[in-house]
């Protein structure tokens, strides 16, 4: 297993399959639908490829996770942390301690970033548990963050530190 920081972007088609394969597996930790993601133009894949990073095993991408500065002047300090994802059968084989890792490693020495910060559903356990094992906290709960059909999950809101 790899960890691919810049993913060609010849290599949309693969990273589009691995999001709606993600779409489809944990519906309640992402925010886009697979439908409206099997409609966007191969440009819109390209753009959306610059902020993750990607883990690879033998060819074939197994895990992504997103990471993006804050635009806004005031909140440039902060870092979100989204679309993180390992497929089912490399679950707990080190790609989903490794993408969140490159992260942290990524703004360890960026003198700008004060914090990471992401959200997290509160039955996703096992993430849960990753994040806290990389240093993450819980800062808070949203109730009914998320809608999935009929059902409502509520999210944690959990954040690094960079001293």
């Amino acid at each position: 297993m790899r960890i691919i920081s810049h993913l060609p972007k010849e290599r949309w088609v693969e990273y589009r399959d691995l999001r709606i394969q993600a779409l489809l597996d944990v519906p309640h930790a992402f925010l886009d639908e697979p439908e409206q993601a099997k409609k966007l133009e191969p440009g819109e894949w390209q753009r959306k490829m610059k902020n993750m990073i990607f883990a690879e095993d033998d060819g074939k991408l197994i895990g992504m996770i997103g990471a993006y500065r804050e635009d806004k002047e005031k909140l440039k300090h902060i870092v979100n942390i989204v679309s993180f994802y390992v497929v089912p059968q490399f679950r707990g084989k080190g790609a989903g301690k490794a993408l969140p890792q490159e992260v942290i490693t990524n703004y360890t020495n960026d003198n700008t970033t004060k914090k990471l910060q992401l959200g997290v559903t509160t039955t996703q356990n096992p993430a849960q548990h990753l994040y806290r094992s990389l240093g993450f906290t819980k800062v808070g709960k949203l109730q009914y963050a998320v809608k999935v059909g009929n059902t409502y999950f509520d999210e944690y809101l959990m954040e690094y530190y960079f001293n």
